[in-house]
């Protein structure tokens, strides 16, 4: 399979992009989980 002239480049880019909106969700979602800790009472403890 021949490739054309920046082809590697812009799948190297896609998985790039790829990565960081997987970054951007773990971080929003554990930011959410984060807040909703520190809402539960502690006096069961």
């Amino acid at each position: 399979m021949r490739h054309q002239k920046g082809e590697r480049g812009q799948g190297l880019v896609e998985y790039a992009l790829l990565i960081a909106l997987v970054a951007i969700i773990a971080v929003a979602a554990l930011s959410m989980m984060g807040r909703s800790l520190y809402t539960i009472p502690l006096r069961d403890l």
